[in-house]
């Protein structure tokens, strides 16, 4: 079980991974992507998505053990499609490897594929999920933030208290994402899915796993982290509102475990290479 960072293999505690340098690959036909292109900067953030983009019910338990992320795991590297994403998880919470996002992006959101990596979630043809199939995404997603330095905050409505399923203009406008750090769903970055793209089930379990929820097209998130930069210490005209490394090393430097403002249990568990 494995999962490649900066062409290292490493585990995720509490998660079954197979990526395509593991000795089974080869039987179940697991390849890396064949669509991506060399990572030339840091990465802002996480795009959410799920394989209908369809808006379902949240169905209790762990779903069944199937091979629909086998199926779209080896779609990806035989499609004609100029299509590819990181990460598939499948109903029971396993996940399939197919990318070093620190050596490679793919090409899962369009403008914002240079500065962001990408998951999908198996889902049924009618868009239900399961609830701890989301669970088991919130683990994985814990693990990603800390070992890519992405400090973990969401898109929120923060008025009506809701996930923010629409367009959000930092992420889908002339910006394309790039002052933009967290997780987020497709569908804030384009309109062609619809709102199940990933739905509001994985913002929601990221929220009450205290993920910080910030209208981004009110800036909130750029107020917040910029009076957490000045007490960093940095200097006013320095302090951007933009959590990128800099920030994440002063973090660390304070005491913050892997440099994340949000603590998780996971973070006690991993050893960054």
């Amino acid at each position: 079980m494995s999962i490649i960072i900066k062409n290292r293999k490493l585990e995720v505690p509490g998660l079954k991974t197979t990526s395509w340098l593991d000795p089974e690959a080869p039987a179940l036909k697991i390849k890396q992507v064949t669509d991506k292109s060399p990572r030339k900067t840091w990465i802002r953030s996480i795009v959410c998505h799920t394989v209908h983009g369809k808006l379902g019910k949240l169905l209790p338990g762990y779903g069944p053990n199937t091979d629909l992320d086998l199926r779209y795991a080896r779609y990806q590297t035989n499609t004609e499609r100029q299509v590819s994403w990181d990460f598939t998880e499948d109903f029971s919470g396993d996940w399939i490897i197919q990318n070093d996002p620190l050596e490679f992006f793919t090409w899962q959101a369009g403008a914002v594929n240079a500065h962001t990596c990408g998951l999908e979630m198996v889902q049924h043809d009618n868009g239900d999920l399961y609830e701890d199939q989301i669970q088991k995404a919130v683990l994985f997603i814990d693990f990603l933030t800390a070992i890519l330095g992405i400090q973990r905050q969401i898109p929120w409505d923060t008025e009506k208290d809701k996930p923010m399923l629409r367009l959000v203009n930092r992420i889908s406008g002339d910006g394309k994402g790039k002052d933009v750090v967290g997780v987020y769903n497709h569908s804030n970055q384009t309109s062609n899915r619809g709102p199940g793209d990933c739905g509001p089930w994985l913002p929601a379990a990221l929220k009450a796993a205290g993920y910080l929820p910030f209208n981004f097209d009110k800036n909130e998130d750029k107020a917040f982290w910029k009076a957490e930069q000045l007490k960093l210490g940095l200097k006013p005209e320095e302090c951007d509102g933009v959590p990128g490394p800099q920030t994440t090393k002063l973090l660390l430097q304070s005491g913050k475990k892997h440099g994340m403002i949000v603590p998780r249990t996971i973070d006690t568990l991993i050893t960054i290479p």
